[in-house]
């Protein structure tokens, strides 16, 4: 049995505006906006742009996990002063190479993004 979600005809526009509302309302940041992107695999956040590869303009349903997880970095924190010591911080106590220490606090601060939204928006990760 085919989901309603489904049955309709796909709209570029629509998949897009409903995307950047997720956006908006999981980082608390009105002025959001989606990039997509050439050929890269690259998906990240600036804070005013959520960078996608334009693949996704045809997977709504991997964009929407990537656009609320993009978000949740803006709306939680990741963006804060105290991240950004804590990466200086630990790459100058432990003479690590800042890009490492970066990346490695990164993969933490993904869970912990993925876990807020979760949290809060348990139906939509479920799905």
């Amino acid at each position: 049995m085919s989901e309603l979600f489904d049955l309709f005809e796909r709209d570029l526009n629509t998949d897009i505006l409903a995307l950047t509302n997720i956006g908006k309302r999981i980082s608390g940041n009105n002025e959001i906006t989606l990039q997509f992107m050439g050929n890269t695999e690259a998906v990240f956040t600036d804070c005013r742009f959520i960078y996608l590869p334009s693949k996704y303009k045809s997977d709504i349903k991997s964009a929407q996990g990537l656009v609320a997880h993009e978000s949740g970095h803006i709306g939680y924190g990741s963006f804060e002063l105290e991240f950004v010591n804590l990466v200086s911080g630990l790459s100058s106590k432990y003479n690590l190479p800042h890009f490492f220490t970066k990346n490695l606090i990164n993969v933490v601060e993904d869970v912990r993004i993925n876990a807020i939204n979760d949290l809060k928006f348990p139906g939509f990760f479920r799905n």
